[in-house]
Formats: structure tokens, sequence, C-alpha cells
């Protein structure tokens, strides 16, 4: 099991990065004059689905013992990257975006980590790059 203190700095993360992708998202950090010429990159119901997916993430990974097997975090890992890569399609892939696929890259590497996975494995888990949104095998079912 992930020690609880890990576990509240995982859902921590999920709430940051998704408070964050909303203040991006409705343009929060703009003035009123600086909306009247902006547009949304993405609707707000994308977040709601991003959110619900790295909490589906950090629910299945705290029930994984420790230390878990890397087999098992990397199809954990991968599935929630395919799920985010549909919902990205979904949302004109305006939703995940280099610096969201670094930060996320970062989070699945602390996931891995608190479920005692080394190193090699960490760098071993699936990316962005390799992933294919539509490989049904794979997929937490929240969409």
């Amino acid at each position: 099991m992930i020690d609880p203190a890990v576990l509240a700095e995982l859902n921590a993360f999920v709430e940051e990065f998704t408070d964050d992708m909303t203040t991006f998202a409705t343009g929060a950090y703009l003035t009123e004059e600086e909306k009247d010429a902006w547009d949304a990159p993405y609707e707000v119901d994308a977040i709601v689905e991003v959110k619900r997916t790295l909490a589906a993430l950090v629910d299945a990974a705290s029930e994984l013992s420790t230390p878990a097997g890397a087999p098992a975090v990397s199809r954990l890992v991968g599935s929630t990257i395919d799920q985010l890569g549909r919902i990205n399609a979904v949302f004109g892939d305006a939703v995940i975006e280099p610096e969201e696929e670094a930060e996320l890259t970062e989070f699945f590497a602390r996931v891995a980590g608190a479920l005692e996975l080394d190193a090699s494995d960490i760098a071993n888990l699936p990316t962005f790059e390799q992933s294919d949104p539509y490989d049904d095998e794979m997929t937490i079912d929240i969409l």
C-alpha cells in the first residue's frame, strides 16, 4: 500500500494540475479587456474527464501492494496515458500539450516511486509518444 502521506501528495497534484487547467481554460488569469479578444483553448468539460482519469490512476495505484511489479504499474500508466489521449482527441488535441505531458510524466514517475519501482523500471514506463489512445485493451473505462 502507498504511504498515506504520499497518497495525499498524489491527490494534491491531481487537484493542483486540474485547477491550473481550469484557470487556463477559463482565462481566469486575463483581464476583462484581454478576454474580449481571447478564445478558450478547450471546454472546461475536458478538465472533468482529465481529473476523473488521474483520480482513477491514484485510486488504482493505492490498491496495489508495495512493492508493486513493474508490469502492473506499466499497464496502469499506459492505460491512463491512452485514456488521456482519447480525451485530448475528443477536445481537438488542445488539452494535453507538451507542457502537460512533461508534468504528467513526472507525476507518473512519482506514482511508480510510491509503489517502490526502481529507477530502471520508472525510466521504462510508457510515455505519451508510445501511446495508442485507441487501444481498448488497456483502458480505465471512465468516458
